[in-house]
């Protein structure tokens, strides 16, 4: 029975993944790009939560809870200090919606996505939820933050990071916007092909050889989902993912599966880098008690 479970629930993550990435690719359009998600935007929050059975809410709601903000609300005069957040990839604002949710009202939240149709959706669950004056979205990219440096606490990304155009350059960017402060966080909730656990080659096969059938039944946009294998297999894995982030001047803290035996999404817990640790990535990453949880 406890097998059976845990297959049904890779199934689920798989399938999950399917409508996580999709390749709308439009005539010189990178995969990832804003045009891309444009054509899937009205059927994507619903499919989601179809063929996820809501775990992609658990997921987000699990990422949330690492940025530890209630022990740094703890400490902020809420009539002196703003506390800032910015989703990158944002969608159609989950993320920016369920911090606001779960924080205070001095709490602020900047979501950002290159697809404008997912933020009109977006705007309209903000508005739903009465959050107009503390969740703001914009159009605009990873690559190129339209905010100053040192602007936000914390900041999210959920199931984005495969879909910068350029994954250094984008996190460099969110390097530069995020405050030095002991307890300023990026939290990074991501999908990469399962390399560990014994489920691991089900959900490979599952990815490369039933999701291109599954995907074309549950999605209606066949052409628009074969991406997903090749951005799952071209993901780093998490000791090399490491090394990225501390080319853009970033430290991996945690990372974790949210789903047993190497079949669920990657959760990684990152800071700031400061200058003496940038000389020294491994040393910095050590010493910010970096474990892998697998």
């Amino acid at each position: 029975m406890a097998t059976a479970r845990l297959a049904g629930a890779l199934v689920l993550c798989v399938v999950f993944m399917i409508s996580t990435v999709p390749e709308a690719k439009a005539e010189g359009e990178p995969d990832g790009s804003g045009q891309m998600f444009d054509t899937i935007a009205a059927s994507y929050d619903m499919l989601n939560k179809i063929i996820s059975l809501g775990r992609d809410e658990a997921w987000r709601l699990d990422a949330i809870a690492e940025l530890h903000m209630n022990e740094f609300l703890a400490d902020v005069d809420p009539a002196v200090e703003t506390v800032r957040v910015l989703d990158v990839a944002t969608g159609t604002a989950d993320v920016a919606i369920a911090v606001a949710a779960s924080t205070p009202p001095h709490v602020v939240i900047d979501g950002i996505d290159p697809s404008i149709n997912m933020l009109d959706l977006g705007r309209e669950k903000v508005a739903a939820a009465g959050l107009r004056d503390r969740v703001t979205l914009q159009v605009a990219q990873s690559e190129m933050l339209p905010f100053e440096d040192e602007t936000f606490d914390f900041v999210t990304v959920s199931f984005g990071v495969r879909n910068f155009r350029d994954r250094l350059k984008g996190l460099g960017e969110i390097a530069r916007v995020l405050k030095r402060h002991s307890r300023a966080r990026l939290v990074i909730l991501e999908l990469s092909e399962p390399t560990d656990g014994w489920l691991a080659p089900l959900a490979r096969f599952f990815i490369h050889d039933i999701m291109p059938f599954v995907a074309g039944i549950i999605s209606n946009h066949p052409k628009e989902y074969r991406y997903l294998q090749q951005s799952l297999e071209a993901f780093p894995q998490p000791h090399k993912f490491g090394e990225i982030l501390n080319d853009a001047g970033l430290v991996m803290v945690s990372h974790r599966r949210l789903a047993p035996f190497g079949a669920g999404p990657d959760l990684f817990v990152v800071r700031k880098l400061v200058p003496m640790q940038t000389e020294n990535a491994k040393e910095a990453q050590e010493s910010a008690g970096i474990r892998d949880e697998l």
